[in-house]
């Protein structure tokens, strides 16, 4: 793979490079693609970036590492793209954009602004400010605007495609897109219990490359009705799979699935954290004791499996080993005594004594 890399754009926390491919290709395409939300690197060919060159694409790759939803990717440095592409008088059969999660809103915000005739998005969002997904309203302190997509950020020939859960929050963003953007436009792939972003459970069943050639490539979205059986094997999917079995109260299912996920991913704070869950649902508590602690062994510094092997702790009636677990909590918020956790745990630290002494 021989390439030739333009920087174009070079700030504290957003640069884009042009990567112009050496392989020779009868039909080039060009792909603009979009970092993720939570990257830490602004060197390197970005989202994709090996893929697309792999297959003789040219690739435009935007980086960012803050979490402003590239919002600071203005009207200057789209012009320095633009004029950076046009003054290499490369010829391409597609210009296309790639992003996942807030790199997928970024592929389909700014495909009017780069001429995108293509747009493949894997679970982007249409807001952070939707009133029933708060998921990423925490960068919102970041933003100077509250509407982040508008109707004329859509072109009326671009043709997009975007991947998503039906069964997650992701819906509310896709049913928002497929309004402004239009049916006749509109393609969508749904893939069942894959999170967000849904990229991961396709990379499981090792179909994540194949749905970017096709789309970016040939513009059709691949079945996955023959490889869907693989889903068995992805850690991703059966996690949200179980995680959605225990919403609705089917904790015996979601044990049996989630066990599965934990024996082929054991590194998983979340899996056990959801099979201590099913667990106490089934009221198996040596189990949900088991995966409690091993949750907490994984991501110790997480707060919020502590309160999960608390829980567990009471409902066992381990009332010294709740109190030990309550006092290192407490211990590690001293410094601040408004801090309102420190307020919970001492109310915590309350209740387990309290049940202590009722059981005498």
């Amino acid at each position: 793979m021989s390439f030739t890399s333009i920087n174009i754009i070079n700030e504290v926390s957003i640069r884009a490079d042009y990567f112009i491919n050496s392989t020779e290709c009868e039909r080039r395409a060009l792909v603009v693609t979009f970092t993720e939300r939570g990257n830490i690197d602004l060197a390197g060919t970005g989202f994709g970036g090996d893929f697309l060159l792999s297959q003789g694409c040219d690739v435009v790759a935007i980086k960012t590492t803050a979490s402003r939803w590239f919002e600071d990717l203005n009207n200057d440095m789209i012009t320095r793209i633009s004029e950076e592409l046009d003054c290499r008088g490369r010829t391409y059969s597609i210009r296309a954009s790639y992003g996942s999660s807030m790199g997928g809103y970024a592929a389909i915000r700014f495909s009017k602004d780069l001429r995108i005739d293509r747009v493949l998005a894997i679970s982007p969002l249409y807001s952070i400010f939707l009133d029933d997904d708060p998921r990423y309203r925490e960068d919102g302190a970041l933003l100077s605007q509250l509407e982040m997509m508008k109707p004329e950020f859509i072109g009326k020939e671009t043709n997009f495609f975007v991947v998503y859960d039906p069964f997650s929050k992701d819906k509310i963003h896709a049913d928002r897109f497929k309004k402004i953007i239009g049916v006749e436009n509109f393609n969508l792939l749904e893939v069942p219990f894959s999170g967000h972003p849904s990229g991961f459970v396709l990379n499981e069943i090792g179909q994540l490359k194949e749905v970017g050639s096709r789309v970016l490539l040939e513009g059709v979205f691949p079945s996955l009705r023959s490889v869907w059986n693989r889903r068995r094997y992805s850690p991703t999917y059966l996690y949200w799979l179980g995680e959605a079995l225990n919403r609705h109260h089917k904790h015996k299912w979601a044990a049996a699935v989630l066990i599965r996920a934990s024996e082929i991913n054991p590194r998983s704070a979340e899996i056990f954290t959801q099979l201590t869950i099913a667990h106490l649902g089934t009221t198996n508590t040596k189990e949900a004791l088991f995966a409690a602690v091993t949750s907490v062994e994984l991501d110790f510094g997480n707060v919020h499996r502590r309160l999960n092997l608390l829980d567990v702790l009471e409902r066992t009636e381990m009332f010294q080993q709740a109190i030990a677990l309550v006092d290192k909590m407490l211990s590690d918020v001293a410094d601040n005594p408004d801090n309102a956790s420190r307020q919970h745990y001492q109310y915590r630290r309350e209740r387990v004594l309290a049940k202590m002494r009722k059981s005498g």
